[in-house]
């Protein structure tokens, strides 16, 4: 099916505020804010997604943003919960 999105930006700092996308009857949103400078960017420091349909709502505020930095091994590494059963994929 087809769907929309719209995009609300600032004409002064052409930062986006916030995006919205529906399809099939389910809308998302995301809005950005708190900008700040990260290194030469202006990185938004608060993201709020929401769908009100699927009843879903998550805020992410950013205390620090280090952009692009160096992965290593451990990064990816997660530890196995307790009780979890692991399976290998083939």
């Amino acid at each position: 099916g087809s769907g929309s999105q719209v995009l609300g930006i600032d004409p002064r700092s052409n930062e986006i505020l916030s995006a919205e996308y529906s399809l099939r009857g389910l809308t998302r949103r995301v809005s950005l804010a708190d900008y700040k400078p990260v290194s030469d960017f202006s990185f938004p420091h608060k993201i709020h997604f929401e769908s009100p349909v699927a009843r879903t709502e998550l805020t992410v505020d950013y205390q620090e943003v280090t952009l692009n930095p160096e992965w290593g091994e451990q990064d990816f590494h997660l530890p196995v919960p307790r009780g979890a059963q692991v399976v290998p994929l083939e």
